[in-house]
């Protein structure tokens, strides 16, 4: 628990820095959201390229990795899908927000604490594991979108769009491509590519901090409560049981959980804007989790940890 607890706080300081530095020194939001598409279009992928290209991938269990990732988000989803039928007095619209705060993930923080547990060798991990579910929660989300809102926004991406221009799909694809045909890269590319990747934990997290809006920390607190419970018990809980189906290493099956217990991503509340979902609840669900999270998280991999029972300092 000392060790979680090591880990995490780094990055709670690098979120608190964030917020700290956007209200105390009065940096516009434009600003913010420039630093937010500059990690997400390039330094976010930079770290994903250089760790994959540096590590061997033959001995991975991918098909273990893809089975248990992607049956526990079809079960979270099956969850929501018997909640909205229940519950009548959910808007389709915040029910998309839910969805969203219930299934996907925030993926800078989740790289950030299996670099802090587990070095480059639980990034390979993460990376992979990141991937496999990137392209399915993008597909199940903008799926429910078009199921249950009627958008004439033109603008609106299609799910083909969202998927082709993903940066960090792209970035695991070129990073596996290199990797799978044994190119090196030349040293200049090579280490440039290394030292953009090195700042995209602190910077992204400061980006998350950013971010928050506390003013409405206790607004929509239904819709944040019950898409927290799936993201922070149910999501973790059904994934430890299915892992306990597959042969995965201790620090291979810490990682999928360290992804099940982080907070919704930031890009919720932008996808919420763009196909006409109910964006003020997302916020609400984004900061509610994202200040919850250092809560469970540690709960979560502490868990973990008696079930694989790899590191008793953990």
């Amino acid at each position: 628990m000392i060790t979680i607890i090591e880990a995490l706080v780094p990055i709670c300081f690098a979120i608190a820095s964030g917020y700290v530095i956007k209200h105390l020194a009065n940096v516009q939001t434009n600003v913010w959201s420039g630093i937010e598409k500059i990690t997400y279009y390039v330094l976010a992928p930079a770290i994903l390229i250089d760790t994959i290209t540096r590590h061997s991938l033959a001995e991975l269990p991918w098909t273990s990795i893809i089975m248990v990732t992607n049956t526990t988000i079809f079960a979270c989803c099956l969850l929501l899908a018997a909640w909205l039928l229940f519950d009548k007095s959910l808007s389709k619209p915040t029910f998309t927000s839910v969805f969203q705060g219930g299934i996907r993930f925030n993926t800078f923080i989740a790289l950030a604490i299996t670099n802090a547990l587990f070095g480059d060798e639980g990034l390979v991990i993460g990376a992979l594991v990141a991937v496999t579910m990137i392209v399915l929660i993008n597909i199940l989300c903008v799926t429910t979108f078009c199921l249950l809102i009627k958008s004439d926004n033109s603008a609106s991406p299609s799910l083909t769009s969202q998927l082709t221009k993903n940066p960090l799909i792209i970035a695991c694809l070129i990073g596996l491509l290199i990797n799978i045909l044994n190119i090196q890269p030349p040293k200049a590319i090579a280490d440039s590519i290394s030292l953009l990747g090195r700042a995209a934990f602190p910077i992204g997290l400061m980006a998350v901090g950013a971010g928050l809006e506390l003013r409405r920390l206790f607004s929509d607190w239904k819709p944040s409560l019950l898409a927290s419970i799936v993201q922070f018990a149910f999501k973790p809980m059904v994934a430890l049981f299915i892992i306990s189906y597959f042969s995965l290493t201790p620090i291979t099956a810490t990682v999928i959980i360290i992804f099940f217990s982080v907070p919704t991503a930031p890009s919720s509340y932008i996808l919420s804007r763009q196909l006409g979902g109910d964006h003020q609840s997302m916020a609400s669900i984004i900061t509610a989790q994202t200040m919850l999270s250092f809560i469970t998280m540690p709960i979560s991999l502490w868990i973990a940890n008696q079930f694989f029972i790899f590191n008793s300092n953990l």
